[in-house]
């Protein structure tokens, strides 16, 4: 029922209109009043975001600029090494990626430009104009004017940690004995960060849906579900599932995915005892 929502904004010139606001996630990602963006839609309907949310990894810079109010954003994904001056984007596999999305549905810029004026001590600055087209799709939906962005990032390393029976447990790629993988495919994204040194070998797994958009998930029916954080210790050869507990994505970009989870790990085996698992935090690439 929203697909027509999305026409009616933005083939008929429903005003976008926000202004500049402290949020955002945490994560060390910037958020703040010295950032902006702000352009139009088909040449008349002003368009300004109210949370901006960007941070460098692994060679990428990514920015998520949104509206809080109907969760409409523009994603901007570019390299690291971005020289100055304009970059002519023509096919959704460019390196220099745009995306305006709302309601659910994602639109990229199919050809356009995209402007980088200055890069500098983590802020950079630039412009953006061309025409987008849903994913997946040849429909034009609308032509997006971005006159002016400015963006501070800070770099965020990969990590996934949580607290399992008041014991603080954490892997990345950057510690000793630690190791996280991440893989995609029809089946969803399967993530599991490991541990592996003699008084520690077990790992957290997670698998959602590749597509998956920020939200709240339940649970509750791991075995059954698309949903699902598991724990296996190799110690006993056990492996448990959060069955009754909550995931939350907070950002999922199609190379970048972060949120956080809790609840109650039952194990897979007659009798075994339940185990909590608290604080759950994850930022992963995958692509």
């Amino acid at each position: 029922m929203k697909k027509p929502v999305l026409y009616l904004i933005l083939l008929t010139g429903i005003s976008l209109v926000y202004s500049c606001k402290k949020d955002g996630p945490t994560n060390n990602a910037v958020s703040n009043n010295d950032q902006s963006m702000a352009g139009s839609i088909n040449g008349k309907d002003a368009w300004a975001a109210d949370s901006i949310y960007s941070f460098s990894n692994s060679g990428l810079i990514v920015m998520i600029c949104k509206n809080r109010s109907d969760g409409s954003q523009v994603m901007i994904q570019i390299p690291s090494n971005i020289s100055l001056g304009p970059h002519i984007i023509t096919t959704q596999n460019s390196p220099y990626q745009v995306y305006f999305s709302v309601y659910g549905l994602n639109s990229y810029l199919s050809y356009g430009n995209l402007t980088i004026n200055s890069d500098s001590n983590n802020t950079i600055t630039g412009s953006i104009s061309g025409s987008f087209s849903l994913v997946n799709g040849n429909t034009n939906l609308l032509n997006l004017t971005i006159e002016a962005f400015k963006i501070n990032y800070q770099p965020i390393a990969t990590s996934l940690s949580a607290i399992i029976n008041d014991t603080n447990w954490s892997a990345s790629n950057f510690k000793t004995y630690t190791r996280i993988n991440a893989a995609f495919g029809d089946s969803g994204l399967f993530i599991n960060g490991s541990r592996s040194n003699p008084a520690n070998n077990d790992s957290i797994i997670l698998t959602v849906p590749l597509s998956i958009i920020a939200g709240k998930y339940d649970l509750s029916n791991p075995q059954s579900s698309i949903y699902s954080v598991s724990y296996f210790k190799s110690s006993n050869n056990t492996k448990s599932y959060i069955t009754s507990g909550k995931l939350t994505i907070t950002m999922n970009t199609g190379t970048f995915i972060s949120g956080n989870f809790q609840g109650t790990l039952t194990p897979d085996v007659p009798n075994g005892a339940a185990v909590q698992l608290t604080n759950g935090n994850f930022f992963i690439r995958y692509r």
